[in-house]
């Protein structure tokens, strides 16, 4: 080398690995996953065990009441509608016949039936399961284009609402408001307003 040259150091690269960054891309990748699981957690638990509470609001004041004394259970149901019982545990709901006006096909029915021997259903060994819930009384909800159904249990017997659909009316919120009044009777509670 020649005198009064230098040396100069040439960087081919850096050898080192970018530790930081990638200890940085793993935090943020872990704390994502972990509120993204803490919301989903807690959306589930409210949902599990604070179901919607239909029973707290009430239908309208005219509407009739309908009481099944052999099971203790009262619901409502609007005043221009009639309750045909063909039994002592089926009872078929729609709107009252009218002269001149052709009655839809569809049509509400309230079914009670003994348990037997079937078996448990998720609610009825959770209420966190539920997905009904009015008046102290924990059951399930389904739905199909076809029907709407709202089941539950007590004291060995099954009790079944259920909307058949043909598409010709919709009985949404008569539905919803005959669900939300249902309750069991006792001696105390056997006034008109509260089935």
């Amino acid at each position: 080398m020649p005198p009064g040259s230098s040396y100069e150091t040439k960087k081919l690269g850096s050898s080192r690995f970018p530790w930081r960054k990638v200890g940085r891309g793993i935090l943020f990748l872990v704390l994502s996953v972990g509120a993204f699981s803490l919301g989903y957690f807690g959306v589930w638990a409210w949902q599990s065990y604070f179901p919607p509470r239909l029973g707290d609001s009430e239908p309208p004041a005219d509407w009739q009441v309908f009481k099944s004394e052999p099971y203790l259970l009262g619901f409502r149901y609007p005043a221009d509608w009639e309750a045909q019982t063909v039994s002592a545990s089926f009872v078929v709901l729609r709107p009252r016949a009218l002269e001149g006006v052709t009655l839809p096909k569809d049509y509400i029915s309230f079914f009670i039936a003994p348990t037997g021997s079937r078996a448990q259903t998720p609610c009825e060994n959770d209420q966190a399961a539920c997905s009904f819930y009015a008046n102290g009384i924990f059951g399930d909800r389904f739905s199909s284009p076809e029907e709407e159904t709202i089941f539950f249990a007590q004291a060995g017997n099954d009790f079944t609402l259920k909307w058949h659909r043909y598409g010709e009316a919709d009985f949404t919120e008569v539905f919803n408001e005959i669900s939300a009044s249902f309750r069991f009777t006792t001696p105390e509670k056997t006034d008109a307003q509260t089935p």
